[in-house]
């Protein structure tokens, strides 16, 4: 009698390994993968960060636009601290051309915490609320105008 189990064990173990091998293939690959994502997750959240020497435009999904010094943009909820907010100013229907112009490039701002109710003049926002938000230039209007309100 001729003992077979040995030749074919050869080709079962030699399965066997190759399986392990793309097995082990397989796992490093999605190791580099989740890694690499979590990686360039931290590398975008950390850079989408609002600077915290300018003031901020937020512009929410309701339409509403608040200014101010905004943190916290990856939490549950923003903080806008010296939040203002524009106030529109109502011309009369027969405002003249240079009426107009002077309302238009005149900005007016009321800061949030004025209100009748008394709130605080920090604002925690939904940050799923938040379309988008910019830091404000040092010489903008808004920027400016926040300066000589404080």
């Amino acid at each position: 009698m001729v003992d077979t189990r040995s030749t074919h064990t050869i080709p079962v173990r030699a399965a066997r390994l190759k399986l392990q091998r793309q097995t082990l293939y397989a796992v490093a690959a999605i190791a580099v993968v989740l890694i690499g994502g979590s990686i360039g997750l931290a590398w975008k959240y950390a850079s989408a960060q609002p600077d915290s020497n300018s003031y901020q435009a937020v512009f929410l999904d309701n339409g509403q636009v608040f200014f101010g010094k905004l943190s916290g943009v990856t939490e549950p909820y923003a903080s806008l601290e010296s939040a203002y907010y524009s106030k529109e100013v109502n011309l009369p229907d027969d405002a003249t051309a240079a009426q107009k112009d002077a309302a238009a490039n005149n900005v007016s701002l009321v800061k949030a915490g004025d209100e009748v109710y008394g709130p605080e003049n920090t604002m925690q926002i939904r940050t799923d609320k938040i379309l988008f938000w910019q830091n404000l230039r040092g010489d903008s209007k808004v920027t400016k105008a926040i300066q000589s309100a404080n």
